[in-house]
């Protein structure tokens, strides 16, 4: 059973003392799991038990992080909706994967309360609604097991194959979409994401992007936490306020847009720890005059919400199109173009187009990858879900929309005729 919550509270048991989430209130990892266990407890106490959804959207990384692993100690599944969801988007995320409960902060909720049917528990952050519960009298209880004896390592029990999160990002074109994950995947990007960059004792990481952004939330949040190293939240996310954090805080590492990237390498503010983030889409639109390309040895990771990330890229990958170096257990293959099968089912046979090894030359097809971070699908999105989720010998691989070709036994990006409506990293 990979029960990701049961890695986090294994760290926090070798980890008591030392400080989980940096800045101006810091928190060690006894008090960020005593904060979960009253969390997990109020929801406990409103009936909501495993399997139950429960709406995150908070722009506090420290709020949020209490809020998503007391989720998860309930056996709950958190779904992570970001800070600039309107209303509707909200209501539409609530609806779509039946909500149960919702954790908010700064935002009148009479509306959102209103249009959805089975929401039943509301808890408030720094509101003036006077609506749900207030956020500290929530977290007033006697935790999971209610008898005011704690043991601390109280976990409600999910498999591998269990819902673990649903991360919304916002799709210009067709609105919200929900995207689900396992135990397992989050388990996977954890692992990874203790590891990127990180080496020693030194275990920083600045958030430069929102803890709602399923990358900054796998390899980010989760990573550090998992690690038992520091995450360092900042009030806001421009290039001067990251190069102040980086100048003044013993920061070993941050994930940032490619905007966030150029900026800081005019402030002269980029390190081997600022790590730029990109979408395999952008692939073929990385212009050899861009600021990101000056440092011949910068590697930029590549990642979507719906495969973690999977491969990254230096200057001269991007100049020859090659695709780059896969991390370890992510696979890239070429898929012949379709995926327009029968939208009740999840998935659709695909045929490989060749092999690296096999089709050395040629070999023209669509961009997939199959890894431990993959999602399970869509939330309420079977047509899109057919046509994104590839099975290939019952493995699961996510099309990128990306045309590529077969070179000297690798993988060459030639064009994006044909791209899906599957961005990346937000910003």
């Amino acid at each position: 059973m990979t029960n990701f919550v049961r890695s986090i509270r294994d760290t926090v048991m070798r980890n008591q003392r030392t400080v989980a989430i940096g800045g101006s209130e810091p928190m060690t990892f006894s008090e960020l799991w005593s904060a979960t266990d009253a969390f997990a407890g109020g929801l406990r106490r409103r009936d909501l038990s495993a399997g139950d959804a429960v709406g995150v959207h908070l722009s506090s990384p420290r709020t949020f992080a209490v809020a998503f692993y007391g989720v998860l100690r309930n056996g709950c599944v958190p779904v992570t909706i970001p800070s600039n969801f309107d209303d509707e988007d909200i209501t539409a995320a609530l609806t779509e994967t039946n909500c149960t409960a919702l954790v908010v902060d700064k935002r009148r909720i009479m509306g959102i309360l209103a249009d959805v049917d089975e929401l039943r528990v509301a808890i408030t952050v720094d509101s003036d609604g006077g609506l749900g519960i207030d956020w500290s009298a929530f977290l007033d209880n006697e935790g999971m097991n209610g008898s005011g004896s704690r043991t601390g390592i109280d976990v409600v029990g999910r498999g591998s194959t269990e819902l673990g999160l649903i991360a919304y990002e916002r799709r210009d074109e067709r609105g919200p979409v929900g995207i689900a994950h396992t135990h397992s995947s989050l388990h996977a990007g954890a692992s990874v994401g203790s590891s990127i960059i990180f080496s020693g004792e030194s275990r920083t990481h600045l958030g430069s992007l929102r803890p709602t952004d399923p990358i900054e939330l796998a390899y980010g949040l989760n990573g550090t936490i998992r690690s038992g190293g520091q995450y360092l939240p900042v009030n806001r996310r421009d290039a001067e306020t990251i190069s102040t954090a980086i100048e003044s805080s013993d920061v070993d590492r941050t994930f940032v847009t490619p905007s966030q990237y150029g900026d800081l390498m005019s402030l002269g503010a980029v390190d081997e720890g600022v790590v730029p983030i990109r979408s395999p889409r952008a692939t073929t639109g990385d212009s050899a005059e861009s600021p990101t390309d000056t440092n011949e040895d910068v590697v930029h990771l590549y990642a979507l919400p719906e495969t973690g990330i999977t491969h990254g890229r230096t200057t001269a990958h991007r100049k020859s199109g090659l695709l780059g170096t896969t991390l370890p257990d992510v696979e890239a293959r070429l898929l012949e173009f379709g995926g327009d099968g029968d939208e009740s089912e999840l998935g659709g046979d695909a045929a490989m187009v060749g092999d690296t090894a096999g089709e050395p030359d040629g070999g023209v097809g669509e961009v997939a990858f199959a890894g431990p971070s993959t999602m399970s699908g869509y939330v309420e999105r079977p047509g899109l879900t057919e046509r994104t989720v590839a099975v290939v010998d019952d493995r699961f691989w996510i099309r990128t929309g990306l045309t590529g070709c077969y070179r000297d036994g690798a993988i060459y990006v030639t064009g994006t005729e044909g791209i899906r409506s599957t961005p990346g990293v937000s910003g």
